[in-house]
């Protein structure tokens, strides 16, 4: 996942480049790209496209920053934001729109109905562009196995999911159970690992490896390819120096070949 400055194992930032070809040893296929990443770093989707595949990376997704949540926000701009993401798939082939936002700072029924009627409108606009939409679980709404399946069954059977191992330990929530109960709907996974660590803000965990943390990726796996999932797995590098990339990375890679 491209989500912000990527760090080299000493610390220093790496440029984004240079991290995908480094990567790309580890097993890299695939890069999750976000919009407002590549914003900040003045970087056009169709270069960065073009650079990926150039190197034999697909671009995983389209990942847009949306709010469909908060109380009087501005539903209409999180839409252009999707109708914009999907003219670039559309423009470069890329099938996966996954939408994130407002989940952090939102929580209760109310909130949980306006997800529902905001995602039921960006989940029209990718089907007429014959894309898939997803959401994670996270923040304070959606971060439970059962409100995440409550609310993507409410928006309708094609509703995407993007299982996050990591966010569902943070919540107390169990990722296995997760993956068994929405195996059908899973499309992504972002892969991250923690263990306990008592006394810790604001979470009582502590990054590690993702072979080593509470949640059990292979049986995440076993549950998600039953299903039918075949797609991608995204090392997601919160945790540095603990869960350094190169290793995330290549976790992933071996649970792609031995679950292929």
């Amino acid at each position: 996942m491209l989500m912000g400055d990527p760090k080299a194992d000493d610390g220093s930032t790496m440029y984004w480049r240079d991290t995908i070809l480094q990567l790309k040893t580890a097993g890299l296929q695939g890069a999750d790209l976000r919009s407002s990443y590549l914003d900040l770093i003045n970087e056009t989707w169709d270069d960065a496209v073009a650079f990926l595949r150039d190197n034999g990376i697909e671009p995983a997704l389209y990942w847009v920053t949306t709010d469909f949540i908060t109380p009087d926000v501005d539903v209409e701009a999180s839409l252009d934001a999707v109708r914009r993401g999907a003219d670039v798939c559309t423009r470069l082939g890329i099938d996966h729109i996954f939408s994130a936002g407002g989940q952090h700072t939102n929580s209760g029924p109310e909130a949980m109905s306006r997800y529902v009627e905001g995602l039921q409108k960006a989940l029209e606009i990718a089907k007429s562009a014959g894309l898939y939409l997803s959401i994670e679980n996270a923040g304070r709404m959606c971060h439970t196995w059962e409100s995440l399946k409550e609310c993507v069954e409410r928006v309708g059977p094609d509703m995407k999911v993007t299982l996050d191992g990591g966010n569902f330990i943070i919540a107390g929530s169990d990722a296995v159970r997760a993956a068994k109960e929405l195996a059908d709907r899973v499309i992504h996974l972002h892969v991250k690992n923690l263990v306990p660590a008592p006394g810790r803000e604001p979470w009582p965990f502590q990054y590690t490896r993702p072979a080593q943390g509470v949640t059990d990726y292979r049986k995440v796996m076993e549950h998600v390819t039953a299903a039918g999932f075949d797609r991608y797995l995204a090392f997601e590098p919160e945790g540095w120096p603990n869960a350094p990339a190169l290793d995330g990375v290549a976790f992933c890679a071996q649970l792609a070949r031995d679950f292929s």
